[in-house]
């Protein structure tokens, strides 16, 4: 069944709306309200340009990413492109292709098992803000549980997944965490990578305009828990 989220906004990007965002981000990256509460400096990840045509929510950096600046930038992104969404690196790192945002964008510290979840006051200071501004997209992917329970409530990860969902009018697909600790619904959930995938590969071809090049190209086997560090949600 159909899953819509609000209205779809203006498909034309005005000035203000341009401004309004670079602006938003330009405090985004100054923010360090929850430097107490992680024991160390906030490193706020910005990334994508107002234009972009998909907008990528996840659940928060981790420590890799805190250190290179860049989203995704570790052995779960890697999967994530080149498996998953069939597209190479100067795509998925193009600011007018990609627009990455999350949960959280600071790296929130380690937790007992993966990293911890990203403090709620981000989500509601800083992304809620960024998607009202970005009027320009095409396609939206969010991954992980703390991403999708922010946009979808309470509605189970299992099913989101499955479900024909837009958001702000456009189609949107929830992914679980590409981490190697998902292996065991992987497992569990052939169907997912059968006839999620393809779908989410071609929708992400349609975003793009048919710039980047054919998807089948692009998919290469991963190593074995290469990337078992990253926290599943």
């Amino acid at each position: 069944m159909p899953s819509d989220i609000q209205e779809a906004p203006d498909q034309i990007i005005d000035e203000s709306s341009e401004e309004k965002l670079r602006a938003l981000q330009e405090k985004l990256r100054e923010c360090r309200r929850c430097q107490e509460r992680f024991g160390f400096e906030p490193r706020p990840i910005v990334y994508g340009n107002p234009g972009a045509k998909i907008v990528h929510i996840g659940q928060a950096p981790g420590l890799k990413v805190h250190n290179s600046g860049r989203p995704f930038d570790d052995a779960s992104g890697r999967r994530l492109r080149n498996e998953w969404y069939g597209v190479d690196e100067k795509t998925f790192y193009d600011p007018d292709c990609f627009y990455f945002t999350g949960a959280g964008h600071c790296f929130p510290g380690a937790g007992k098992s993966g990293d911890r979840k990203p403090p709620a006051c981000c989500y509601e200071m800083w992304t809620k803000k960024e998607l009202e501004l970005l009027s320009e997209a095409r396609l939206y992917l969010v991954v992980g549980r703390v991403g999708a329970s922010k946009l979808f409530g309470n509605r189970k990860l299992d099913d989101l997944v499955f479900d024909d969902l837009h958001l702000f009018g456009r189609p949107c697909f929830v992914l679980p965490h590409p981490s190697g600790r998902n292996g065991p619904w992987l497992k569990a959930h052939p169907e997912f990578e059968k006839s999620v995938l393809p779908r989410v590969r071609k929708a992400i071809q349609e975003a793009l305009g048919g710039e980047q090049q054919d998807s089948s190209d692009m998919l290469v086997q991963r190593a074995p828990n290469e990337d078992a560090e990253v926290s599943p949600d």
